[in-house]
């Protein structure tokens, strides 16, 4: 009631700031652990540094806006605890097989009637 009153002007702006707060996190945490198995990958000549730089990016996309997105849903339900655990890592899990099947580069169909020719 206190929304509607007016009296909470400050809750919407906390909100949306965790919830950017949280999608910077998972890009800084989703960028990092893909920076290191790609430099990995890279030293060990499984791919080039351009590959590379354009995987770290996707990931620190996806973990960024997936992160964001299961905290948008915890919080537009207002759930916590057990509840909220399993709303985030269900949206957010949700949110990132979409992205990457979003930005995967899938061969196209001739490409892979060649490969199996």
């Amino acid at each position: 009631m206190e929304l509607l009153k007016g009296e909470n002007s400050n809750l919407i702006p906390g909100v949306t700031s965790s919830i950017a707060s949280m999608g910077v996190f998972g890009a800084v945490a989703g960028g990092t652990i893909a920076a290191v198995s790609n430099s990995v990958r890279v030293a060990r000549g499984e791919l080039s540094g351009p590959e590379a730089v354009s995987n770290v990016t996707k990931e620190t996309v996806g973990t960024g806006l997936s992160t964001a997105a299961g905290m948008a849903a915890m919080r537009a339900l207002g759930s916590g605890g057990v509840v909220g655990f399993v709303v985030f890592f269900a949206i957010a899990g949700l949110a990132k097989v979409i992205w990457d099947s979003v930005v995967s580069n899938p061969k196209t169909s001739s490409e892979k009637a060649d490969a199996s020719e």
